[in-house]
């Protein structure tokens, strides 16, 4: 096993040491419940592409990627802890290495092991995979198109730029909406990095893919339940995000769980300064910049 290899592998590691112990213990919570409900009833005759709670109940919220794969773990290995979260783990470690391809096409080597090590261990990551966690899925996906972009940005070349849009529309398929907040985002880093020719191709490439990947569910979704499915995917959905309560202790949540997130934002944010002053910098620094 090569050097480089057992280096990009020591995150997942460490991701594992932090989910893989107690998987079994505690109980179905939360959304765990009906994502679990759905994703096995799916498989054990329900229909794949139309959830369902129930024959005579369907389930309108969320589309069907993720629950697809965590059903298929829940019908193959029993209704159990274990076979609930395992798929989430799978989900985070996927993150984790596209995090690293990511930051190894804009940085060294050693910067791309300290993403992957600081992501594994910020509480706010690994704590989803004790549950069914779409957001884990739609991470995996939009990481994913961050890696291609990184690729573009590197290499200047258009292919990457339209792949994304594969990858933005496997996360449409697995969370509703939120992706397509990464393509203006996509727009800004290929600007601020010297690639603003390569923008044009994440609106005729990348953007058509995705919704031919995303648009037919969710037409066919509307085509069997009309304006209640309209009602409860997206109005349903928006007032939930809009009235969900604050934390009241921001800052004591950051210092207290997402230290780790900290100390790698401060290695960005310190390169991005040290770039923005060194006149030999080709722009890509600027990326860490976002990042951070």
């Amino acid at each position: 096993m090569s050097r480089d290899l057992k280096l990009f592998l020591l995150p997942i590691l460490v991701l594992f040491a932090v989910t893989l112990p107690h998987l079994e213990q505690g109980e179905f919570r939360r959304d765990t419940v009906v994502y679990a409900a759905v994703g096995r009833y799916m498989w054990d005759g329900g229909s794949l592409v139309a959830p369902h709670i129930s024959p005579e109940k369907p389930y309108l919220h969320k589309p069907p990627l993720a629950l697809w794969i965590h059903g298929l773990f829940l019908k193959l290995f029993g209704a159990n802890l274990i076979a609930a979260r395992v798929p989430s783990i799978l989900a985070a470690a996927g993150a984790i290495v596209f995090n690293m391809l990511a930051v190894s096409n804009l940085g060294t080597r050693r910067e791309a092991v300290m993403s992957g090590i600081v992501l594994a261990l910020t509480y706010e990551f690994f704590r989803r995979t004790r549950e069914i966690s779409l957001d884990l899925w739609q991470l995996l996906f939009i990481m994913a198109a961050v890696w291609l972009i990184a690729s573009a940005i590197r290499s200047d070349r258009i292919a990457p730029v339209v792949l994304s849009g594969i990858a933005i529309g496997l996360a449409l398929m697995s969370k509703p909406l939120v992706a397509l907040v990464a393509l203006p985002m996509f727009g800004i880093w290929l600007a601020i990095t010297r690639r603003a020719h390569l923008i044009i191709w994440l609106v005729l490439g990348a953007l058509p893919i995705a919704l031919v990947i995303a648009a037919p569910w969710h037409l066919y979704m509307y085509s069997l339940f009309g304006n209640t499915f309209a009602h409860q995917y997206f109005s349903r959905q928006i007032e939930k995000v809009a009235t969900k309560p604050a934390h009241s202790r921001p800052f004591i949540i950051c210092k207290r769980t997402q230290r780790p997130t900290g100390h790698g934002c401060a290695r960005w944010s310190t390169r991005a300064i040290c770039a923005s002053g060194d006149r030999r910098s080709d722009g890509r620094d600027a990326i860490f910049f976002c990042l951070a």
